[in-house]
């Protein structure tokens, strides 16, 4: 009897609850009628335009900066620096002075200077001899015709004056040897170039052979840029490249000339003014492919997945992803292939995370022209 009891005191229970829910699901039910439905607002987008036309893919790479023909100029004779006359960097024209050597410090240019002194007093006391033995010359010719004098008597009357012609022209080209050496103080450029090194610097001192200055000849900088194969296979001799902003041609390929197995290409700056130093690492944009008759999108528009690519086109306010085939990756745009696209048709330029939200008939507003600095 007691368990009858229990039995039936349970089942009251459970219909008492099974009631109560009943009702607090109805009256949340006439509550949620009452309330008003929450408006759901278009996914405000940016835009932009697909377009039609010539697409040109470039391929990023580091260069260096080089030269065909570069010199390295050498002190000729002792002497301190007394100032360098240029910057490094500096265009120079042949001729230029470079460095002024203050030989007169250790005695050089003096000395040098005394022996001219010496030398000319010399030689004015040998024109002086000169002149009277061309005389005595001139009158022994005449006695040696009329037979007056032995023939030796005019032969050595002939070899002291031509000896003493000698002393004095080799007295003069000693001089000239001596004013060549005072030369060797001003350090000019051997021909129109940029200067792009000095070793050394004021007040150093010195010695005959040591290098002094760097020339590099005016038309002999280049860039040489390592690249892969893959890229080498569309690159050719006459190839637009960019060096900063300097546009140059490809002028040489050397494939695969690296010891890790990359091909070379070299580009001749000519007579274009090179704004980098011999050895400045530049950054360098190839051209490697030209596409015609293509879309062309931002990078931004383009949602990429495993076996296909996306755009999001806005139609009357709604999404409608449009698959497209991607034929080439530029810095900012991309070139596809499409039957679903067209002329100017708005597709939504986002971060690839926004775009991986985007669905098929979403309501969106657009609120303007894709900036790219908005989403950085």
């Amino acid at each position: 009897m007691k368990r009858l009891i229990k039995i039936l005191i349970v089942i009251v229970l459970i219909a008492a609850a099974v009631v109560g829910g009943r009702k607090l699901v109805m009256k949340r039910r006439a509550e949620l009628k009452k309330e008003k439905a929450v408006a759901h607002y278009p996914l405000p987008v940016q835009v932009a335009k697909a377009q039609k036309g010539s697409f040109i893919q470039t391929v990023r790479y580091l260069g260096k900066i080089e030269s065909n023909h570069v010199m390295v100029l050498k002190a000729r004779i002792s002497g301190q620096v007394m100032k360098r006359l240029h910057l490094e960097g500096d265009p120079l024209k042949k001729g230029e002075l470079l460095v002024a050597l203050d030989s007169e410090k250790n005695g050089t240019v003096r000395e040098l200077m005394s022996q001219i002194d010496v030398l000319k007093a010399k030689i004015a006391s040998l024109k002086i001899q000169e002149k009277n033995l061309a005389a005595i010359y001139e009158r022994d010719t005449v006695l040696y015709k009329n037979g007056a004098i032995s023939e030796e008597a005019w032969e050595l009357s002939e070899n002291k004056l031509s000896a003493t012609r000698g002393q004095i022209t080799a007295l003069e080209s000693e001089i000239t040897s001596i004013r060549t050496k005072l030369t060797y103080t001003r350090i000019a450029s051997p021909v129109d170039g940029v200067l792009s090194r000095y070793y050394v610097k004021n007040g150093d001192v010195l010695f005959p052979g040591q290098p002094v200055c760097q020339i590099v000849k005016k038309g002999s900088f280049k860039v040489k840029v390592e690249v892969t194969p893959e890229d080498l296979s569309r690159i050719t001799i006459g190839t637009p490249v960019e060096v900063g902003k300097l546009p140059l041609k490809v002028s040489r390929i050397y494939p695969v000339a690296s010891n890790r197995s990359l091909a070379i290409l070299e580009a001749d700056f000519g007579e274009v003014a090179s704004p980098y130093k011999l050895g400045e690492i530049v950054p360098v944009k190839v051209r490697v492919q030209s596409l015609e008759n293509v879309w062309i999108v931002p990078v931004e528009a383009v949602l990429h997945r495993e076996n296909k690519a996306l755009v999001f086109a806005v139609v009357n306010g709604k999404i409608d992803p449009v698959e497209v085939n991607v034929l080439a990756i530029g810095d900012i745009n991309v070139a596809l292939s499409s039957k679903g696209l067209k002329e100017k048709l708005p597709v939504v330029c986002a971060h690839e995370s926004r775009l991986m939200t985007l669905y098929k008939g979403q309501s969106v507003k657009i609120t303007g022209e894709f900036v790219r600095e908005a989403l950085q």
